[in-house]
């Protein structure tokens, strides 16, 4: 599923999609540059299981979570509307969240999911 347009919600931007013509081939290393020059954060890597899931949270400032290898469902609720919209994030994904968006996550691969939890 790669249909996540959000464009009519205003706490959110689109998915940022891997694009090997303008970011290199997928890997740690230019994943790691996207976020540092692209979005300006730094970054934490995460390794988790199939079926790992953290329930509803909220960051203090802006976020971003990038999908290395496996896939994740990210679920945010929409304060001002109290619906939530589903994301799913597929390898190369980046989705980035404004500060103190209600949101939770869980790994829907059947493989490990490695990703970065980012912050300006």
């Amino acid at each position: 599923i790669r249909k996540n347009k959000v464009a009519n919600m205003s706490f959110l931007n689109e998915i940022d999609h891997w694009n090997e013509n303008n970011d290199g081939e997928l890997n740690a290393s230019n994943l790691e540059k996207k976020l540092r020059e692209k979005y300006k954060h730094r970054y934490f890597q995460y390794s988790m299981n199939p079926g790992w899931s953290i329930g509803n949270h909220t960051h203090q400032e802006n976020k971003a979570d990038a999908i290395l290898t496996g896939h994740m469902e990210m679920i945010v609720l929409d304060s001002i509307n109290k619906q939530e919209k589903i994301f799913i994030l597929n390898k190369g994904d980046i989705l980035y969240l404004k500060a103190n968006l209600i949101h939770r996550a869980r790994v829907t691969s059947s493989e490990e999911c490695i990703f970065y939890d980012s912050f300006k």
